[in-house]
């Protein structure tokens, strides 16, 4: 057995034997200490067992804490068990808390329904919901004190002070160092607590012992911006001392456009306004937002030229992110103080980095396109036919600008969409490259068959020569053309054995005439050699890698053969006559 099995089976050992003990042990006076350490693991029933033998259920342990205090954290399913048995609720620790009090400082994980469960039971044996510490704490305090954001379908802390408002709780109430309820409660995210208050009266501008108010709290963070918003609607004084540094600090810019709205002189230095900005855009806040950030700046000449720096850099991550509004409003702030030429380039960069949203919001915003034709060709490299589409648009007089179709393929396209959308978008489907080929050839030569015949089927001509001298036949052959014959710059070997092999069958009739009659070999294979070394010399001059060459198609191999065996021929016939 491993060693983690071993430790298992005995920790389960060790527990049901405790258990067997504890059950098995006669009625006799207990301490509550002798439970304390067994309570989150034994159940109601045993629990029900041992207190018949306890003389008092409310007697403290050597720490002062009694049986209930310790269920509160440890075993909130036993609670209504040592209720029921007499366990006092009303009864104060040392700091002078009850019951309601110690739950919500367990640390309990806000989503523990158990413990969840245990609020409403504790009000319901008569704790007052007012009740106080000796900080003047209430429940409402101990349960506001560690609602943080105060999120989950099953929040501890929000909806017990949900239930304790409901119950009567004092939202005014403040403690020894003058905190209310509602300076805790500004810290949730949906401001559901912090409704509820302001709902009831209470005044927004309630001061602690330092003179801070609600809202000097809720400045902190950035997902409590709806409390923060429902104190400045309820009136709460937006020039206390501090308050702006404090929402700059939490880096909230949806906070800080807000507060600017209620102080129309706030002025912010030009750094600052485009860090909240910049900030804002990717936290997607709404352009009206945007725009108070904006006018709020002490130096908007500044802004404008740090927002046209900053825009090649922020557009296409806004455009990825799904942020359209947030690019919008960047494309119109930034680019008229960035200048023609930069708008420019920033065009061209979407362009060549495929950014069909980017793109469309430029040429939407009225970016011009001032060198068409490098847009075309990086449009084309991208090989995207909706950015294409776009492109094409904005460009009336595309196909005057250069031959896209060629273009296209001579630069290694082959997408059969993209070519038929050309054709049906009116390029010339015969032009040609610097090198006289047309975009048939160029397909045929790269072996992209289908595209090849794409271009037959709408009128490609098929009787155009290039600068070389070759026409479409020299790359390309219809399949009911039947096997095509090796050509001397894609297969010269093949070539000029196919075109030798007369010359070759001629010299090995003629090497078996003179072996059976007893005849030397030298002299008709130097002649062979002669006539093949000539016809080779002058068909590699005439037909390889010609521009013009004097024949095309198939014709280089039929006159290399032809030559090769009438010069072979005579050249042996003369080595024969030599005696």
């Amino acid at each position: 057995m491993t060693a983690p099995f071993t430790g298992m089976f005995r920790r389960a050992l060790c527990t049901a034997m405790a258990m067997l003990c504890l059950l098995g042990t006669p009625a006799r006076a207990l301490i509550p200490d002798e439970l304390v350490p067994w309570l989150p693991s034994i159940t109601a029933d045993e629990l029900q067992h041992q207190l018949t033998a306890l003389p008092d259920i409310n007697a403290p342990d050597a720490s002062g804490r009694t049986l209930l205090d310790h269920a509160l954290c440890s075993a909130p399913a036993l609670v209504p068990t040592l209720l029921d048995a007499g366990a006092d609720p009303s009864r104060r620790d040392a700091r002078g808390a009850q019951a309601l009090q110690r739950l919500f400082r367990c640390g309990h994980a806000p989503d523990d329904t158990r413990a969840a469960a245990l609020v409403d039971l504790l009000l319901a044996h008569g704790l007052d919901p007012n009740d106080t510490d000796q900080l003047e704490r209430t429940p409402l305090h101990a349960a506001l004190m560690l609602l943080g954001e105060g999120r989950g379908e099953i929040n501890l802390y929000r909806d017990g002070a949900l239930l304790l408002l409901a119950r009567g709780a004092d939202a005014a109430q403040p403690d020894n160092a003058g905190l209310t309820p509602l300076h805790l409660a500004v810290s949730e995210h949906d401001g559901r607590i912090t409704a509820l208050i302001l709902d009831t009266g209470t005044d927004p501008d309630l001061r602690d012992a330092a003179g801070r108010t609600p809202l000097w709290y809720a400045a902190e963070g950035a997902g409590n911006l709806v409390p923060f918003q429902l104190l400045l609607e309820a009136g709460a004084s937006a020039t206390q001392s501090g308050l702006r540094e404090r929402v700059l600090a939490a880096r909230a810019p949806a906070k800080t456009a807000l507060l600017s709205g209620y102080l129309p002189d706030w002025r912010l230095p030009a750094d600052a306004a485009f860090r909240q900005i910049e900030q804002g855009l990717h936290t997607g806040l709404p352009a009206t937002s945007l725009d108070r950030l904006h006018q709020s700046s002490a130096e908007p000449d500044s802004l404008a030229r740090r927002l046209a720096d900053a825009a090649p850099t922020h557009l296409p991550t806004l455009t990825r992110a799904g942020l359209g509004p947030q690019a919008d409003w960047l494309i119109a702030h930034a680019l008229p103080a960035a200048g023609q030429p930069a708008s420019e380039a920033l065009l061209t960069f979407a362009v060549d980095s495929g950014d069909l949203a980017l793109t469309r919001r430029l040429l939407d915003a009225g970016t011009p396109p001032a060198d068409p034709a490098t847009l075309m060709r990086l449009a084309l490299a991208t090989e995207r036919l909706p950015l294409i589409q776009l492109l094409a648009e904005h460009l009336p007089g595309r196909h005057q600008l250069a031959p896209w179709l060629v273009h296209y393929l001579a630069s290694g396209g082959h997408q059969p969409t993209l070519v038929e959308w050309l054709l049906l978008d009116g390029v010339d489907i015969n032009a040609r490259d610097a090198h006289g080929n047309t975009a048939a050839m160029l397909a045929a030569r790269d072996g992209h068959t289908n595209l090849v015949q794409l271009l037959l089927a709408h009128g490609a001509d098929t009787r155009a020569v290039n600068h070389s001298g070759c026409d479409l036949a020299c790359y390309y052959r219809r399949d009911d053309a039947g096997a095509a014959l090796p050509a001397l710059n894609e297969a010269p070997a093949a070539f000029y054995l196919l075109a030798f092999g007369p010359a070759l069958l001629l010299y090995f009739a003629l090497a078996a005439r003179q072996l059976h009659h007893h005849r030397p070999l030298a002299r008709l294979t130097l002649g062979l050699a002669a006539g093949l070394a000539v016809t080779l010399g002058v068909s590699a001059s005439l037909f390889y890698e010609c521009a013009p060459c004097v024949a095309t198609g198939d014709q280089p191999l039929w006159l290399t053969g032809a030559c090769a065996t009438l010069l072979s021929a005579l050249a042996m016939w003369l080595a024969l006559r030599q005696r």
